[in-house]
Order: structure tokens, then sequence, then C-alpha cells
């Protein structure tokens, strides 16, 4: 994929059915059907479109499309990525609940 091609793909992002085509290629791949390279390859596009997600503040999306990449590559940048995002989705401050 050429990298304009892959940064139109990743802006497609933005489309209602990007979280159904995501879902698709996770579900859709399993370890006796794909190649390492191949599962790879989607998880690094899966990381790529839950960034876009995070940066747009679609939470859950952002969310979906990194566990999405972690079930196809438990070694993606996408595991530390949900991790991050998780502590600041759950990380409050005491002092603004206790007047």
């Amino acid at each position: 994929m050429a990298e304009n091609d892959n940064h139109e793909h990743i802006n497609s992002a933005e489309n209602d059915g990007c979280l159904r085509n995501m879902l698709y290629l996770c579900g859709r791949f399993n370890a006796n059907d794909v190649s390492t390279t191949d599962r790879k390859a989607q998880a690094e596009e899966l990381y790529l479109q839950g960034n876009v997600f995070r940066k747009q503040q679609q939470w859950a999306e952002a969310l979906n499309a990194y566990e999405a990449a972690v079930a196809l590559d438990s070694e993606s940048p996408a595991a530390a990525a949900r991790e991050m995002l998780m502590n600041i989705m759950e990380f409050y401050c005491k002092d603004y609940y206790n007047p």
C-alpha cells in the first residue's frame, strides 16, 4: 500500500462503516487462516485507525480498534495505547468529589 493510499485509508476512519469494517477484519482473521505477516499488517492498520479515533475523542471506537489490533497481534503497540487510554478514562481527582 502506497503512503498516500495509507493516509486516505486512515482518513476514511471518519466514515460511518469504519467500525463495522474493523470488527469484520478482526473477526475474519484467525491464526489458522492468515500468515503472521498479514496479521501484523492488519493489526498495524487497526492501531492507526484507533489513533485517528483517539484524536477525535471517540473513545469507544478507539478502544475497539486497539482491542482488535491486539487480538490480531499481541505484540502490537495497540496494547500500550489501550492501556494508556484506559488509565486516562479511569482517572479522577478525588478532591472534586469531596468538597
